[in-house]
């Protein structure tokens, strides 16, 4: 009775661990034939570049379309991305909803849900990156100079303003001038990627009062090399570098960088015993100008000493 017991026993065992490899034979072949079910799902990790179409392929996700009782859904922040078709998640956008690395920034981030009849079994991560395109051009800054004024005494090689452009891709931005701007010939960049601008030439306010001049920004390693440009205009303040000038001025040389006049002879006649009378120069009156127009400081006259001299001694011999 003993024996038939264990017999018995053993056989219900063996029973047991049969229809055990069983199921687990079921459930490997359901595995098997793609995401029959919610145990089968797991996290997605993947790349995609910015500015892809509609309906790109973002991941492979399932095998089979449908099982009976399950069915699985995008949720999350950035599911709006996305959409399932049958066995893959496709991107979702428009042309009112590009993907913008710039505008949504470099991950994208939702959530596979799946339910069996209507009751949550898992819920699996959808992380997405987003590669950079060199899709925007170079733009300068809100504070980049447009005017400026400088003074005519102004050392050549100053450093007299700094420009700056960022680019939204992060690219390296170098700077040039443009060789055509009417007055490129003042200025230089002497490092490219500084933005500092160096006077290349010495101002004068007597022969040229405004400056016009154009700067570039452009990707330095980029297949595209996108750029833009500003126009400055520098406004040139007169410094006190000329002397006064008697007028009228009697020109004897003139070029951009300089003007000499030579002062006029002051002669008049005048009437032994006279006194107190005023004397009519010619050519008169006697007058003269601050050489620095922009400043015109004002004037005072005085006899030099060889001339108080001179009217000493002729008053002296004529007291004789």
């Amino acid at each position: 009775m003993a024996l038939n017991e264990l017999k018995w026993s053993f056989f219900q065992a063996k029973a047991l661990v049969h229809s055990l490899l069983v199921l687990l034979c079921l459930h490997t072949a359901t595995g098997m034939s793609g995401w029959g079910g919610c145990l089968d799902g797991q996290d997605i990790f993947t790349k995609i570049p910015e500015n892809s179409h509609w309906g790109d392929v973002v991941a492979e996700v399932m095998a089979e379309s449908t099982v009976e009782g399950v069915h699985w859904s995008l949720e999350g922040n950035d599911a709006d991305w996305f959409f399932l078709d049958e066995t893959s998640i496709r991107l979702n956008t428009s042309e009112d909803k590009v993907l913008d690395r710039e505008a949504q920034g470099p991950v994208l981030m939702a959530e596979l849900s799946c339910y069996e009849d209507d009751t949550l079994q898992g819920v699996y991560r959808i992380v997405v990156e987003v590669l950079n395109e060199n899709d925007n051009v170079p733009e300068f800054t809100e504070d980049t100079v447009t005017s400026l004024t400088l003074s005519e005494l102004t050392p050549v090689n100053t450093v007299v303003f700094t420009i700056k452009a960022t680019d939204a891709d992060n690219d390296k931005i170098i700077y040039s001038i443009d060789q055509a701007s009417p007055d490129a010939e003042y200025f230089k960049i002497n490092l490219p990627n500084s933005g500092e601008v160096i006077l290349s030439k010495p101002l004068d306010y007597e022969t040229k009062t405004l400056l016009t001049v154009t700067i570039h920004a452009s990707e330095m390693d980029t297949a595209e090399h996108f750029n833009t440009s500003t126009s400055l205009t520098i406004i040139v303040q007169d410094g006190d570098d000329q002397y006064p000038e008697f007028l009228p001025c009697m020109l004897l040389f003139q070029d951009e960088m300089s003007r000499i006049c030579t002062s006029p002879v002051y002669t008049v006649n005048v009437t032994e015993g006279e006194e107190d009378v005023v004397l009519d120069f010619s050519p008169g009156p006697i007058h003269a100008v601050d050489g620095d127009k922009g400043l015109s400081s004002p004037l005072s006259y005085v006899f030099s000493q060889e001339t108080r001299m001179a009217v000493s001694r002729w008053t002296e011999i004529r007291g004789r």
